[in-house]
Order: C-alpha cells, then structure tokens, then sequence
C-alpha cells in the first residue's frame, strides 16, 4: 500500500486572533444554536435530509475536528476544519489506481454516498504525518489485515490547499 497525503489549512477560531468564535461541549448544544442563529445560520437545516445534527456538530467541535469562527471578512460563521486526503494505492497489484471510499454508513442508518478517496479530519494540532495511520485504520478498518501491508508515505507529493466552501454537512454554515 502506497499512501499520497495532503492537508487543507489550519483552524482558526478559538484563538485570540479571532474572536467571537463558539467553544462549548457537546453539552453545550442550546448555546450552540444561540450562537449560530444570533449569527445568522438556520439551525433547524441541521439533522434533516443527510445533513448532520447540531449535536454531531458540537461533538466535532469537543474533539477537536472543528472550530468554529467568525470569518474576519463578512464576519459570518464559519466551520474550520483540516483534512488529510490520502490517495491510496497497491503499486505492487493494482498500479495506478486509487482506492475509493464508496460510501459512509453511521449507526442511525443514515447514508451517505462519497466516491471520494479516503479522507479524515485532522484533531486539534495534530500533524497530518501521525494522522496517517489512523486515518487509515479508522477508515478502513477490519477491510484490511494491517500486518498484511507497508504503509509508505510519498512526502514528495503532499499538498496544502484551503478551500472555502459551504458545508455539505451542515446547511447553511460555510466551511475552510
């Protein structure tokens, strides 16, 4: 297994470079919504037809996968969060293709088709080289026998990118 990484931008909020960002845990969630509508965002988008709840929200946020910030320029809302995308592939076996994540499945049932190589949220400061491995272990799972492959990284062709975007996860609420 050969794995190419890149990841997107650092976070922002919750420092003192830009206030006015919500911190709370998942306990927090009334405050949450306070925040996000005194800001301008429907919560009520959340938790309806494939986006995810307030709750998964303010659970991310808890974990360190997100933060949550005002933006400097339009001082709208804005979700943080740093990915690491791994391109991976079995050059022995299979050279050049690329393995895909087809879909995610969660306990409730709920769906969501990806088609996307493999892909995992950074925690906190966390850097993408430790993010690697559990990236794909958390990803892949018991889909592999881990003491059956090498795991190496192509450092060469790692990429940094930021991206500004709506959240496909949560409606309303755009996303670095």
């Amino acid at each position: 297994m050969h794995t190419s990484a890149g990841a997107s931008s650092p976070a922002a909020a919750g420092d003192a470079s830009n206030p006015g960002g919500w911190t709370g845990t998942s306990r927090d969630v009334a405050s949450l919504r306070e925040w996000l509508d005194a800001n301008g965002v429907d919560a009520n988008a959340f938790g309806v037809n494939g986006a995810k709840s307030l709750a998964d929200l303010a659970i991310e946020v808890e974990r360190g996968e997100t933060t949550l910030a005002l933006d400097d320029v339009t001082n709208a809302p804005r979700r943080d969060v740093r990915v690491l995308r791994l391109l991976v592939t079995d050059e022995a076996k299979r050279q050049g293709q690329v393995l895909v994540e087809a879909r995610q499945e969660w306990e409730s049932g709920r769906v969501r088709y990806r088609n996307t190589p493999l892909s995992e949220k950074l925690l906190g400061n966390e850097d993408w080289r430790d993010a690697v491995r559990r990236a794909v272990d958390e990803e892949l799972g018991g889909a592999i026998d881990a003491t059956q492959f090498s795991l190496k990284v192509d450092e060469s062709s790692v990429r940094r990118t930021e991206v500004d975007r709506e959240s496909l996860s949560y409606p309303g609420l755009s996303s670095r």
